[in-house]
């Protein structure tokens, strides 16, 4: 039979555990903060925002511009196997 750490006798009587916690700030909970506070949330809302308003310019600018006109009396020149429309 193999000795076993948890027999007192083997150990001295000598507990090998801790009644405390070594580190107690890892127990203690802190309040959560809010969510507009938390780095990531604030770069996703950045970025959001920065491509909704991409969006905005975006459609303002297409819908705005006019579209081109009608290409009146094209000239096509033969270049070889190349066609040039002016």
């Amino acid at each position: 039979m193999s000795p076993s750490w948890t027999d007192p006798a083997l150990r001295g009587g000598v507990r090998l555990e801790r009644d405390h916690h070594a580190l107690p700030e890892l127990t203690v909970q802190a309040a959560p903060r809010p969510l507009w506070r938390r780095p990531a949330f604030v770069v996703a809302s950045v970025l959001a925002l920065v491509a909704v308003l991409a969006c905005v310019v975006v459609l303002i600018l297409g819908g705005s511009g006019r579209p081109p006109g009608p290409v009146e009396d094209p000239a096509a020149q033969g270049v070889g196997e190349h066609h040039l429309v002016e």
